[in-house]
């Protein structure tokens, strides 16, 4: 993937990243396949994702 196509998606994420409250960023060195080509890291983002959609979820719970 060309170098100024890399900076357009980090761009757009980042604007979008900046305009959802409470929202995190992860960038992987990774192109298109992230869970294939970095399946640890893809795993640890996805599991502290469903980690802290879990914890908010209780947190409603009377």
């Amino acid at each position: 993937m060309e170098v100024a196509t890399r900076l357009a998606l980090l761009y757009h994420a980042q604007s979008l990243n900046n305009g959802i409250p409470g929202s995190r960023l992860v960038v992987l060195d990774t192109s298109h396949t992230s869970g294939v080509e970095a399946p640890d890291e893809f795993a640890g983002v996805v599991r502290s994702v469903v980690e802290q959609g879990l914890e908010a979820s209780t947190e409603h719970v009377d």
